[in-house]
């Protein structure tokens, strides 16, 4: 121990422990402590220990750590567009994929974000070769296959028609029968339903009662035109299928009607399920049909089985 005397330090020894002080004429005997001298070294080892612990769980993650999501077989393998629910042949889907190679690199297409947009542009893509080889497929299938809107293969399809060759963009409209053959084989109707609804958009088409309307959306119509007309027969021919002009139609497409009779076996379909496999809403449904409606006597004409 330092003890100042004066200006200068002097040092005097520590008494230890277990050794006698003498103070007077007493004797001062300093007790040693063996338990608190052996566990001092182990404290500061059990510090060291603790710190480097808790260095090497900042370093390195722990045992208890969440392992990383693990990938599901195959998911990098998913194709951008389901092209089998579209039910065409993987020729078609394999043939879009080499167009999509060639039109990326395509000055035009560069500023459209080919990459990020790939699948708006394969959907294009595959709605174009779709009906050049005779599988035609509407816009809101390609919608749900490749999960797009209607806005992006809508302007994707009028680029490719800008970049694409002759072969691919003179291709013909597309004929209501092969719409009509599907959607009535989904909805499992009898065979002759598809050729009436076939008469009946074209004599609509003919007549000029749907200009402007989509396709889809006649062919949509013709179906149900058909169908409730079949399950209206009796009725309507005491009316000889002649109804007026403001005859009220639901927003479900239901005409109003009154003392109408039902055939007794009616076709279990109705306009929702035809609204469903077409892949339009009711709303669009309707409207098309309410145009019909009037011209009823004459669109249907010698195509109801009796």
């Amino acid at each position: 121990m330092l003890r100042r005397a004066g200006s200068s330090y002097t040092a005097s020894a520590l008494p230890l422990a277990g050794s006698q002080t003498n103070s007077g004429s007493e004797t001062t005997s300093i007790p040693s402590s063996p338990t608190v001298c052996a566990e001092e070294p182990r404290r500061i080892k059990q510090r060291r220990t603790d710190s480097s612990s808790a260095a090497g769980k900042k370093a390195t993650p722990t045992a208890e750590a969440a392992p990383l999501q693990q990938r599901s077989p195959g998911a990098e393998d998913k194709p951008e567009v389901d092209w089998k629910s579209l039910g065409v042949p993987e020729d078609i889907w394999a043939e879009a994929q080499g167009l999509y190679d060639k039109v990326k690199v395509m000055k035009k297409v560069q500023n459209r974000q080919p990459r990020r947009m790939k699948p708006a542009i394969l959907a294009a893509l595959m709605f174009i070769l779709c009906r050049s080889h005779g599988y035609p497929r509407t816009f809101a299938e390609l919608c749900a296959a490749a999960n797009v809107t209607k806005r992006e293969i809508g302007m994707y399809y009028k680029l490719m028609n800008q970049v694409l060759d002759a072969q691919y963009t003179t291709t013909e409209r597309a004929k209501p029968s092969a719409f009509l053959q599907r959607w009535c084989t989904a909805l499992d109707l009898p065979l002759w339903i598809p050729e009436a609804a076939c008469k009946i958009y074209e004599r609509a088409d003919e007549m000029g009662i749907v200009q402007g309307k989509s396709p889809v959306s006649i062919s949509a119509a013709s179906i149900w035109l058909v169908i409730w007309c079949f399950n209206h027969q009796p009725g309507l021919q005491h009316l000889d299928f002649s109804l007026p002009a403001d005859t009220p139609v639901s927003s479900s497409a239901m005409p109003n009607v009154p003392a109408l009779i039902a055939i007794g076996d009616p076709i279990r379909c109705d306009q929702r399920d035809v609204c469903k496999a077409a892949s339009v809403v009711i709303a669009t449904l309707t409207s098309v049909f309410k145009l019909l409606l009037p011209h009823l006597c004459t669109l249907v004409q010698g195509i109801l089985p009796s």
